[in-house]
C-alpha cells in the first residue's frame, strides 16, 4: 500500500469536513446548550495548548489546536499526541503501523497557503497596461490524517513500547503556575500598556474602548470568583490587542454585527489560551458573551473556515499578551516556565 500524501483542498471542501462540522454544531449551536451556558473550550476539559506531533515535533496551534482538542474531549482520548500514517511507518515498521491503524478512523489537520494562478479569459492570459501576465491568488488547504496515540495502543507490544516513550518524552507535564491572581492581574495590565489604563466601575458588564485604549471592569465583587474576573479580564486585554498600536485589527464595529461578534469569539478563545497557559481553571464566559453564541453559529455555519481565522487571529492575539506579561513577571521573579510553549524542540521541525 502507498504512504499517505496530503491532498489540497479549497475553502468549500474544508468546510465539509465532518469533524469541523461537527465542532460547530457541538460548541457553537444555541438549541444544544441550556441556559446556564458554560464554554466547553476551558483549559479542564479542552488541552488547547498540547497537542502536539511527537515525531515532527510539531506543536498544534490556532485551529488545528481546537480541531484535535475537541476530538480528544469527544473521544476521551488520554493523550494530545497525534502521528501521520507516514510518521507511524517510519517510527513502528510498515507492517505494524498497518496493525494499528486497522478499524481506527482519522482527524484532521489542514495547513493554509493563498496559491497563485495566471489570470485568464477564454483560456488567453490576461495581460495587464505593459503586456505582462496578470495574477490572482485563491485560498488553498493543504489537507493531513493524524491518529491519537490512545487509538494505537494495545495492538502490538513492540509498538505499545514506542508509543509508551514518546508519552514519556513529549507528553506535556502540566506545570502549575502558582502565580497569585492578583500578581498576574497586575502583569496583563502592565505588559499589555494601555494609554488610558483599566477602570473597575459599578456596571455588570465588561468592556474595552477603542477610542480611547482603556477597560472598564466591573467590581470583582460582582464576579463569580477571582478566576472569573481574570478570564474577562483576559478577554477585554484580548480585545485590546486588536488596537492600531499592537495587532491592528478591526475593532470599530456597530454591536450586533457579524463582525463584531467575531471579535468577541476572538477574544473569548485569546482568554481561553490565556487561562489554558497561566493555570486559571474557569468554565465561565463573561456574562454578556452567551448572546453572541447564535451569531457566532449562524455565521459559522454560512462559513466554516471563519473559525479558522479566528483561531489564528486569537492565536496572534494570546502570544502577545504572553509575551508582554510574562516579561513583567521575569521583573517580579514570578515567571515559572510552561512545558507547554515554553519547551525548545530543535529548530528542524517538518511539517503535519
Amino acid at each position: 500500500m502507498k504512504t499517505y500524501k496530503p491532498k489540497t483542498l479549497t475553502t468549500e471542501q474544508v468546510s465539509q469536513n465532518k469533524i469541523l462540522q461537527s465542532l460547530i454544531e457541538d460548541i457553537f449551536n444555541p438549541d444544544n446548550k441550556s441556559s446556564d451556558y458554560k464554554k466547553c473550550w476551558n483549559p479542564k476539559d479542552f488541552n488547547l495548548l498540547s497537542q502536539m506531533n511527537p515525531y515532527t515535533k510539531n506543536i498544534y496551534k490556532g485551529s488545528n489546536a481546537l480541531l484535535l482538542s475537541y476530538v480528544q474531549a469527544k473521544n476521551n482520548y488520554k493523550s494530545s499526541l497525534w502521528l501521520t500514517l507516514n510518521n507511524m511507518i517510519t517510527l513502528f515498521g510498515r507492517e505494524n503501523a498497518y496493525k494499528v491503524i486497522k478499524g481506527n478512523k482519522y482527524s484532521n489537520i489542514f495547513h493554509f497557503s493563498m496559491q497563485q494562478y495566471e489570470k485568464k479569459k477564454d483560456n488567453k492570459p490576461i495581460l495587464d497596461t505593459d503586456g505582462n501576465p496578470t495574477f490572482g491568488f485563491i485560498p488553498k488547504y493543504n489537507y493531513y490524517n493524524v491518529m491519537n496515540l490512545s487509538q494505537l495502543i494495545g495492538k502490538v507490544k513492540e509498538v505499545d513500547k514506542i508509543i509508551n516513550d514518546l508519552e514519556d518524552k513529549y507528553k506535556p507535564k502540566k506545570v502549575s503556575k502558582n502565580i497569585p491572581l492578583s500578581e498576574l492581574e497586575n502583569a496583563m495590565i502592565k505588559g499589555i500598556n494601555l494609554k488610558n489604563g483599566m477602570h473597575l466601575v459599578q456596571r455588570d458588564r465588561a468592556c474595552y474602548y477603542p477610542n480611547f485604549d482603556s477597560i472598564d471592569m466591573p467590581i470583582k465583587e460582582s464576579f463569580d470568583s477571582e478566576e472569573h474576573f481574570l478570564s474577562t479580564l483576559g478577554h477585554e486585554i484580548g480585545h485590546a490587542t486588536g488596537h492600531e498600536s499592537r495587532l491592528n485589527r478591526k475593532l470599530n464595529n456597530s454591536f450586533s454585527t457579524n463582525s463584531y461578534a467575531y471579535e468577541e469569539l476572538v477574544a473569548e478563545f485569546t482568554s481561553s489560551l490565556l487561562d489554558a497557559y497561566y493555570g486559571n481553571n474557569c468554565k465561565l464566559v463573561a456574562k454578556n458573551h452567551v448572546c453572541y453564541l447564535k451569531s457566532w453559529y449562524e455565521s459559522l455555519k454560512k462559513n466554516p473556515t471563519k473559525l479558522f481565522k479566528a483561531c489564528a487571529d486569537s492565536e496572534k492575539a494570546f502570544e502577545y499578551i504572553r509575551n508582554a506579561t510574562d516579561k513583567e513577571l521575569i521583573k517580579k521573579d514570578l515567571y515559572i516556565p510552561s512545558d507547554y510553549r515554553d519547551v525548545k524542540f530543535n529548530e528542524n521541525k517538518k511539517v503535519a
